[in-house]
């Protein structure tokens, strides 16, 4: 489909872009020049088997921080990649997370219950 630039300041821009590309024989700023637009698409891959939720990785993402949520409002613990006081940094669920309610921690570990999901983090950073 070609289309003729409605406005010069779009063909000035796109024949700057044009330029750093090495085409720029291809548009002429000010002329009423029309050029072809395309677009593919292409279909995704599908994934070979569904990445793993975060709580269940082997290997942290972060050394200081971990991802816990309470999938379908259950009970969940997650290893933290850190030893020593748990604070929560930002919640992710729609449920309010409150501290010995619905997630704490131990040694190792942070736990969510009730709906609770947030990212927590060690005490001290």
């Amino acid at each position: 489909m070609t289309a003729p630039f409605k406005h010069a300041s779009w063909g000035l821009s796109l024949a700057l872009l044009l330029m750093g590309t090495g085409h720029s024989d291809a548009v002429q700023a000010g002329s009423s020049a029309q050029m072809r637009v395309g677009l593919t698409l292409v279909a995704p891959e599908e994934a070979q088997r569904p990445l793993p939720a975060p709580g269940e990785l082997d290997f942290p993402a972060s050394p200081h921080a971990v991802l816990c949520d309470s999938q379908n409002r259950g009970y969940r613990e997650c290893r933290t990649p850190f030893r020593g006081p748990v604070k929560l940094a930002r919640e992710t669920a729609a449920t309010r997370c409150v501290e010995n309610r619905n997630w704490g921690w131990h040694e190792g570990a942070v736990w969510v219950d009730d709906g609770c999901g947030a990212v927590f983090m060690r005490e001290d950073s």
